[in-house]
């Protein structure tokens, strides 16, 4: 089982539910990308870090449901929120933990992002374009390419759930980056299929 964790409760409290459900059992813990508006890349979630490091511990990063992106960008009216606006959630939240050094301050924290990670796999050569080396001004804050890459590689797990069982992302994910940080994902309950739709 995986603990949620109240992020929104602050950094202390959520570390201390954390600490309090490993002790019962739990193997991880869970996060909600903008619960309240937090991010991975705040400071009162490293504590929760800490936490996970100290005892090995996995954590899952998954979109939040009704509202990874500003309505104003995505809305449901056509289901867009829920098709695409995750993905780009936790994409975002991928690319942060490597640029802004998340995962080079807790370098043996493990980051467990849903979805294929936003199926960032099919996305590996817009990013490539973008933060190749003296391609674009202004490229201070953006690691290049090399070594976003290596991180993305070594340090970030991804699960196959989210796409309704379909083959490609998975696929590409398996050609883009190493099996072994591709975990298998069942997406239940919440992509339920029909006796037709399951054979």
């Amino acid at each position: 089982g995986l603990a949620g964790l109240p992020v929104g409760a602050g950094g202390e409290a959520a570390a201390e539910e954390f600490e309090r459900c490993l002790e019962a059992g739990y193997h991880g813990g869970a996060l909600e990308k903008k619960s309240h508006g937090i991010k991975l890349s705040d400071a009162n979630v490293r504590e929760v870090f800490e936490v996970a490091e100290r005892h090995d511990a996995p954590l899952f990063v998954h979109p939040k449901i009704d509202d990874s992106l500003h309505p104003d960008t995505l809305d449901d009216t056509y289901r867009l929120n829920a098709v695409f606006g995750r993905e780009v959630a936790l994409s975002r939240g991928i690319v942060k933990a490597i640029h802004t050094g998340v995962l080079d301050r807790h370098e043996n924290l493990d980051l467990v992002f849903h979805h294929l990670g936003g199926n960032i796999a099919s996305m590996l050569g817009r990013v490539h374009l973008h933060h190749d080396i003296g391609r674009w001004p202004g490229q201070d804050a953006i690691k290049p390419y090399a070594e976003f890459k290596a991180q993305l590689e070594e340090r970030v797990y991804i699960d196959s759930s989210g796409f309704f069982g379909y083959h490609a992302p998975v696929r590409t994910a398996l050609e883009e980056l190493p099996s072994s940080q591709v975990l298998f994902g069942t997406d239940a309950p919440y992509e339920g299929r029909s006796d037709v739709e399951l054979n």
